[in-house]
């Protein structure tokens, strides 16, 4: 099983316009030229003199996104609002405005909102201990508790020490628990027991099960369930009519829910996973209806009045109570001034949401997949552009020319840390570089002699030389401390090296003899899982080999037969795992339970036992 918290090519997919949005304000047509600019100018990083962006369809298609929603806020209004691609893939059903995603972490905020009206309104008191508005369960008492308490505000602006960082939601045939078994991490909750076990407000970590936590009280708080708490809290009066936390979503929601992708581009198995942590992940929206939500935040910064919170709450809302955390949202500068922000991920879903303070500009992208996250950067590029972001828009840069001489000089391997290497090459007149075991690449521009940045993040590089003229290394610019990435001579051979190369048997030898320890094996092997599916099954066979008494092992091998479609190996992969577990004392206890009900899960799913 891969360790994990939550923040195979497929042909082409077809990505057609959504419907008109329902816009707040003008017409979307008021601003055809700049979502004109967005859909066929989407861009990496660093932008280059003449050289022509992407199209939406294009980006979609290489990172085998399926669906993509998109709401652009610019002078308080809602300028435009669109979808594109496809909900379900499978059932050829387009995307539109209307079309339902999973908000992942998104859902935060939104769910803070309520706990801030209710302080607003003196039904509750932030400062207060959170055990005095949970009357249905306790957040357990320790000696951290007693230094300080745990508050409804340490729990918004994840400084009150709770542990749990997400929650992997629960497949189709998976049994959902109650919101306490949840926090007390007991079958069928596939997570462990939200605890303390920091001193309150003495940090920031993020913690999604303190975002539960505070889900319970308000719901113990209101007597309601926490779906029509947040409906007539929040979602209602706001106007997120398509919104909704139900978990799962009742059928006549349902039908307008997009389906969840793998990085791979295939569905999740169930399609959707379904989140009972309603407030730290279960919130279904629409990019308009995110849009709505942070408009409402913005006109209440600005004094508007109707909005849901007052002024001052609205800013104790996106002011940072440590570390760039507010009670809801985090505080980011991409170049142009504070902005208040957040991002999501679950299972097939990612979506990220900003918003300025001041001028009314904000930005909400979703999408159906879990590669969503590198699609919505170039998308953000290419908005901020469109409708010029003050402060935000970087000048392209022009490249200029180097001969094929001076770049076949610099290609070669370079070893970048542990086992990884990037190997640069020339491309016609280009310098690219793509890291072995991957298939991207990307530009290498150059801007002075021996100095290149990046194309797709920016970074910026200088390669060394010795005193023969030689190169032997390369090191980027901005780091505090030089560190050299040495260039590795041409009979190098490493386990990545030969894996790359598709020498697989080899390479598993090099492992074997190497010992590399389990976790960072087992790790390795879940790099390959998507795109490398065969060879992580062999590295997943060699981890079972060294450590044949793991159920963390077997567990991992499992998920390496599914990805190759045996399903008989698979289920007695999972089998020997749960064998495997009382023994094991590599598992905490206390993940035991949800380690077990996993196993059984995947034996009864692929087993049919």
């Amino acid at each position: 099983m891969k360790r994990f918290v939550l923040c195979l090519t497929l042909p082409a997919l077809s990505v057609g316009a959504g419907c008109a949005t329902s816009v707040i304000g003008e017409p979307p047509t008021a601003r055809i030229p700049e979502a004109a600019a967005v859909v066929q100018g989407l861009e990496p990083e660093v932008t280059v003199v003449g050289e022509p962006g992407w199209s939406l369809e294009e980006r979609m298609a290489h990172y085998k996104v399926r669906a993509v929603s998109i709401a652009v806020i610019d002078n308080y209004e809602i300028v435009w609002a669109e979808a594109f691609g496809l909900a379900d893939a499978e059932g050829g059903v387009p995307a539109t405005t209307d079309t339902l995603f999973l908000a992942g972490s998104i859902s935060k905020p939104v769910a803070a909102a309520a706990v801030l009206a209710a302080a607003q309104n003196g039904e509750l008191d932030l400062d207060a201990p959170i055990n005095t508005i949970l009357t249905s369960w306790k957040l357990p008492e320790n000696e951290f508790t007693a230094v300080n308490p745990v508050t409804p505000r340490r729990l918004l602006s994840h400084t009150g020490g709770t542990t749990v960082h997400g929650f992997a939601g629960y497949p189709i045939d998976a049994d959902v628990p109650t919101i306490v078994q949840v926090l007390d991490g007991v079958p069928p909750a596939n997570s462990p027991p939200v605890v303390v076990d920091l001193v309150p407000g003495a940090q920031l970590r993020y913690s999604g099960g303190g975002t539960t936590v505070m889900q319970l009280a308000m719901t113990d708080l209101a007597g309601l369930p926490y779906p029509e708490m947040m409906r007539r809290r929040v979602l209602g009066p706001i106007g997120m009519t398509q919104s909704t936390y139900e978990q799962p979503l009742p059928p006549g929601k349902l039908k307008h829910a997009a389906v969840g992708y793998l990085s791979n581009g295939a569905p999740i198995w169930g399609k959707r996973h379904t989140y009972p942590e309603m407030a730290a992940a279960g919130l279904w929206t629409t990019a308009t209806d995110l849009a709505r939500f942070l408009l409402d935040v913005q006109k209440a910064l600005r004094g508007d009045a109707g909005t849901l919170l007052s002024r001052e709450t609205a800013l104790e809302m996106i002011t940072p109570v440590r570390d760039g955390s507010g009670l809801g949202f985090f505080q980011v500068d991409w170049g142009g001034g504070p902005l208040f922000s957040h991002g999501g991920v679950d299972a097939g879903f990612q979506a990220f949401a900003v918003a300025s303070p001041e001028g009314g500009r904000g930005l909400v992208m979703m999408g159906n997949s879990d590669n969503f996250g590198a699609l919505a950067l170039e998308i953000r590029h290419a908005v901020t552009r469109a409708f010029d972001w003050p402060g935000i828009s970087i000048d392209p840069v022009v490249a200029p020319d180097v001969s094929a001489d001076k770049l076949d000089e610099l290609a070669g391997r370079y070893l970048v840390r542990d086992d990884s290497v990037i190997e640069l090459t020339r491309e016609g007149d280009r310098l690219m570089s793509r890291w072995l075991l991957s298939d991207d690449s990307t530009w290498w521009i150059p801007t002075d002699d021996d100095e290149f940045i990046t194309q797709s993040d920016g970074a910026r590089f200088r390669f060394e030389r010795n005193e023969a003229g030689e190169v032997t290394g390369y090191f980027r610019t901005d780091e505090k401390e030089l560190r050299v990435r040495p260039r590795l001579p041409d009979d190098y051979v490493s386990y990545m090296t030969l894996l790359d190369a598709g020498r697989t048997g080899e390479a598993i030898d090099k492992l074997r003899a190497g010992g590399m320890d389990e976790n960072a094996l087992n790790l390795f092997g879940y790099r390959l899982l998507d795109s490398r599916p065969q060879q992580a099954v062999a590295v997943f066979r060699l981890l079972v080999e060294m450590h044949p008494d793991s159920a963390n092992a077997s567990d991992s091998l499992g998920d390496g037969y599914i990805a190759i479609g045996d399903k008989a190996a698979a289920a007695e992969s999972f089998r020997q795992a749960a064998e495997k577990l009382a023994a094991d004392d590599r598992i905490p206890e206390d993940e035991k339970p949800a380690f077990e009900s996993r196993a059984r899960t995947m034996i009864r799913r692929y087993g049919g036992g």
